[in-house]
């Protein structure tokens, strides 16, 4: 296992760096481009308190890759498509100053392309405008459009307004956020469903715990998962499996309510990343579950900058 990237530039650098490593998937465009969505939206909130923006993504709900099933979704797209994912909702915001709001959502479509694949960006906001009628039919809730695309440094150029939809080049959302480093877990929207940073924050939880101390909680999934919680992090899926929006609670709060990750699953998901952390050299099996290796130490000490300037 490499070293932890002492180098990075900023949190974002740092996880985006670590998810390379670990992964090798090409997740790292989208979480950047929401992180940056996110920062200009909240950039005038910053100006009256730094700490700010990273509160208002704690109080929010935000979903990453979610998806949608059912009726009104085959109604909206091909007939033998089963189902759509939304790259991601950002609910309840609130306003650009750091007011809280009543709920109103961003839907969220980050794109990527090859030249020979312009129409996906197509698809892409026809998405997103789609699942914005979808949910405002359903919960009577403030649905806007978002895409984010690869312009290829300003050589692909569309409408940046068009209706309802706000078309977003990444090569712009650089440069009006290049000066704010990100340096709070929370800044970086949908922790709880971001793979890397859960991992961090699992490796975070066992450095609290010693593994000699027989009075200490067990080092399972669900110790640890209980412990990251008590410590002030919910690591629950805010929306776990297929939706089928049609038969959702007409209160987007109920939906939330009842869509969110159980116990089971939480378990699962918790204990599959800890193999994948101990195959990885970064933790090691004890006979109560997982302690750190010196690789995952060194990885925790060079993640504990950002948490000492962060939230929990």
């Amino acid at each position: 296992m490499a070293q932890p990237p002492s180098e990075a530039t900023d949190l974002l650098d740092f996880v985006n760096r670590l998810d390379r490593a670990w992964h090798g998937q090409n997740v790292t465009y989208e979480r950047e481009a929401l992180t940056r969505l996110v920062q200009m939206l909240t950039l005038p909130a910053r100006l009256i308190d730094p700490a700010r923006p990273a509160a208002i993504v704690r109080r929010a709900t935000v979903l990453r890759n979610v998806r949608f099933t059912g009726t009104a979704v085959h109604e909206f797209f091909f007939e033998d498509q089963t189902y759509t994912e939304v790259d991601g909702l950002l609910i309840g915001l609130g306003s650009a100053l750091g007011h809280p709001a009543r709920p109103s959502i961003y839907v969220v479509e980050v794109e990527r392309k090859a030249r020979d694949r312009n129409a996906d960006y197509l698809r892409a906001m026809q998405r997103a405008r789609k699942i914005c009628a979808l949910l405002r039919t359903r919960f009577q809730v403030d649905a806007w459009p978002v895409l984010v695309y690869d312009d290829r440094r300003g050589r692909l150029s569309y409408a940046r307004y068009e209706g309802d939809l706000v078309a977003i080049p990444m090569s712009h959302l650089r440069a009006v956020t290049g000066g704010l480093p990100v340096v709070d877990p929370d800044a970086i929207p949908g922790r709880r469903g971001d793979r890397t940073l859960t991992k961090l924050d699992l490796l975070w939880q066992l450095a609290r715990s010693n593994p000699d101390d027989p009075w200490s909680a067990p080092r399972t999934a669900t110790g640890l998962a209980e412990g990251v919680g008590r410590a002030g992090l919910d690591l629950r899926l805010p929306v776990t499996g297929h939706q089928d929006l049609g038969r959702a609670p007409p209160r987007l709060d109920r939906w939330l309510e009842d869509a969110r990750e159980g116990p089971g699953h939480l378990e699962e998901r918790i204990g599959r990343y800890l193999d994948e952390l101990a195959d990885a050299g970064l933790v090691r099996r004890v006979h109560d579950g997982f302690a750190l290796t010196p690789a995952g130490g060194d990885t925790v000490l060079a993640y504990s900058r950002f948490r000492d300037e962060g939230g929990p």
